[in-house]
């Protein structure tokens, strides 16, 4: 990934992104603690948007029921960004779990 660099100031666009997934609080099956998203290139420098949800890793759920919530979270994510994004970038979920 050529985004920049994750400790960069975030641009306004990546805080407005942050900002509206902020209120899918309700909308989603598990927690999100907090959002990341960086704009930038994808390793086949094609334009992206990464999104970053980090969520609390339950370890005592069973696999397939978890994988299923971040599916959903996935889901979610493309409906809800569709519109606010340029359609020639490439989005990507990527989670980061909190232990």
């Amino acid at each position: 990934m050529t985004t920049s660099s994750p400790s960069a100031e975030p641009s306004e666009k990546e805080k407005e992104l942050e900002d509206f997934l902020r209120q899918l609080e309700g909308q989603l099956p598990i927690r999100v603690l907090s959002w990341k998203v960086k704009i930038g290139l994808d390793n086949s420098f094609e334009p992206a948007v990464y999104v970053y949800p980090t969520i609390e890793d339950d370890e005592n759920e069973d696999m397939y029921i978890r994988g299923e919530k971040w599916n959903q979270i996935r889901s979610t994510v493309r409906q809800e960004l569709e519109n606010k994004i340029d359609p020639k970038r490439f989005l990507y979920v990527r989670f980061l779990l909190f232990f």
